[in-house]
This record gives structure tokens, C-alpha cells and sequence, in this order.
């Protein structure tokens, strides 16, 4: 394996040794390689990289099929549920204990129906109040906006297969 701070510090030596490295990619690439595993470092990693991505995919899969799962399990619980109390119902019986539990048919209390959103004035609604960030994208390309700014972008790894 590799001690990433050492690889920097050697990095950071080359670098400050021959000033001229920073002019020229392909030569510094060259004494990079020529230094230190730089090369092997960071293919080393790249494989680290696909070899995790894969399991994570795999891990996804696995979740999907663990959630399907658990949707089938809710779909009976919800089925037994239905059919105990549509018997009960029938039967006009209101409790049942057993050993392994008991059942009963309660009134649940009353609950509110929307029936139509739009016509229900705005004192009985919950306004949810966040940033417009397109917006204040195009408007700092033109003013301030008071408590934003943009990022610079920053740079970011691209890895194709």
C-alpha cells in the first residue's frame, strides 16, 4: 500500500525542486512516475473505485429485492387485516382474544377530507419557504442578491470506462 502523505510531501519536493514541472504536464506526469508509484497509486485507486461501484450496485439490487419483499409482507399484513375485520363485521363481533393476541374493531375518530385544495384560504395552509436558486442564479448574473453568491464551480474526477 501506499502512505498518502509521504506521497504528497514527495509530490510537493519534485514540484518545488524543478519549478519548471509546472509548465510542462507530460514531463511531470514522466518524473512523477519516474519518483515515485504515482502511476500505480492512482491506478490502484481507480480500481478500488470500480471494484466499490460495482458492489454498490449489486448492494442496490440486493435492496430492491429486500424492499419488493417487504412490500409483498405489507400487501399480506394489510390483506389480514382486511379480511379479519370484514369477518368481524359479518359476524357483529367487536373483540377476540387469543393467546397469540387480541383483535378488536374500534371507531377511529373523524378525520379531515380535502375535497378541494384551491379554495381553502391560506390562514388553514402550510407555506413551505425556500430559496429559488434558478432565479437567483439569472439575478446575480446581473446584481447582488443579498445573502448569496456563486460558487466558483471547483474541479471534479470524470472516470470512464
Amino acid at each position: 500500500m501506499f502512505n498518502v502523505m509521504v506521497l504528497e510531501q514527495t509530490i510537493n519536493n519534485l514540484l518545488e525542486s524543478y519549478p519548471e514541472l509546472k509548465d510542462d504536464e507530460d514531463l511531470r506526469k514522466d518524473m512523477l512516475e519516474g519518483s515515485t508509484k504515482f502511476n500505480e497509486v492512482i491506478e490502484s485507486m481507480l480500481l478500488k473505485i470500480q471494484d466499490s461501484a460495482a458492489l454498490s450496485e449489486v448492494a442496490e439490487l440486493k435492496l430492491r429485492g429486500i424492499r419488493e419483499r417487504k412490500s409483498r409482507f405489507d400487501k399480506r399484513v394489510e390483506f389480514g387485516r382486511e379480511l379479519i375485520k370484514k369477518l368481524m363485521d359479518i359476524a357483529d363481533v367487536k373483540k377476540m382474544e387469543f393467546a397469540t393476541g387480541t383483535v378488536s374493531v374500534i371507531n377511529k375518530p373523524p378525520s379531515v377530507v380535502i375535497l378541494d385544495e384551491s379554495v381553502i384560504p391560506d390562514d388553514f395552509m402550510k407555506i413551505k419557504k425556500e430559496p429559488n436558486k434558478t432565479l437567483i442564479k439569472e439575478m446575480l448574473q446581473k446584481m447582488d442578491v443579498a445573502g448569496c453568491a456563486m460558487s466558483n464551480g471547483g474541479t471534479s474526477l470524470m472516470i470512464r470506462q
